[in-house]
């Protein structure tokens, strides 16, 4: 599914992939080195500082977490808390390490929402006090902020596994009031759901937040981003390898045939066009 969405991606035309977490499936060092050589094959891994075509940024899911037990003995230690991180020894991303890129001059963030030991997520005081700095040095800078855990409270109370799934309350309210005092900000897109949402907040009115469905499975496929002077338009596209045709109609019966019904999303969660002003960008229609 990763190889065919990697092909498609490049042949629509992306010059940047976001992947916003869950780059493997336990943290299993085999594992993330495994997701590292798929997404080499797009481009070039860069975390802080400036982006060019060709090249794509990750953010930790949950199941990327720090993890306790014998395959894991021989990453860093978390502090005392008896976990191991595995993703800095190929990522070079510890835990709680937010990543800052532009491309085009366009500010693109990378939160990581990930605890020690929940699905759920969390901004801790750190990284939201280095976003708000980041943030408040040029609010009107166009920005899009991607982080594995959905923020809405629309998102929250209609996410299959409840609330506590998504970002914690408290830390999505505080978010969502920086975003609203950052005019740039323009798009939050998160994963973790497995679906395609797009939700609003009436806090942050101007900011679209959006969920992108897994690769891994139904529907299968990538949202392709694409900025212009005068706005963006999304677009959700499934995967068209053969075996990614096939593996995706299997798993479309998950949840007793169910699963279509809460993974795909309406016409409108798919596809969208948005008005902004990006006249500032030094180039224009860059994909993502």
């Amino acid at each position: 599914m990763a190889e065919s969405m990697i092909a498609d991606a490049g042949r629509h035309g992306a010059d940047v992939l976001l992947v916003a977490g869950d780059l493997s499936s336990a943290a299993l060092p085999a594992e993330l080195a495994g997701s590292k050589r798929l997404l080499d094959r797009f481009g070039r891994l860069t975390l802080d500082g400036r982006l060019d075509a060709g090249r794509y940024v990750v953010a930790r899911g949950n199941h990327d977490q720090p993890k306790t037990g014998a395959g894991y003995q021989m990453c860093p230690a978390v502090g005392d808390t008896g976990y191991n991180d595995c993703v800095p020894t190929v990522y070079d991303l510890p835990q709680g390490r937010l990543t800052s890129t532009r491309l085009a001059g366009l500010r693109i963030i990378g939160l990581d929402t990930t605890t020690l030991n929940t699905p759920g997520g969390a901004l801790d005081d750190a990284q939201f006090a280095e976003l708000a700095g980041i943030l408040a040095d040029d609010p009107h800078r166009p920005t899009l902020v991607f982080g594995h855990h959905p923020v809405t409270d629309a998102s929250a109370v209609s996410t299959i596994a409840g609330p506590a799934f998504d970002l914690a309350r408290p830390d999505a309210a505080r978010l969502e009031a920086l975003y609203a005092r950052t005019p740039g900000v323009f798009l939050h897109h998160a994963g973790h759901t497995h679906r395609n949402l797009r939700t609003t907040s009436p806090v942050a009115s101007g900011v679209d937040f959006l969920e992108v469905a897994a690769t891994k499975e139904y529907p299968g496929g990538f949202a392709l981003l694409k900025v212009y002077e005068g706005g963006y338009m999304a677009n959700f596209h499934k995967s068209s390898s053969a075996l990614a045709r096939q593996w995706s109609q299997t798993t479309s019966g998950e949840y007793l045939g169910l699963y279509p019904a809460y993974t795909l999303g309406s016409a409108a969660d798919r596809n969208h066009v948005a008005s902004r002003d990006f006249g500032q960008l030094s180039a224009v229609h860059r994909h993502w």
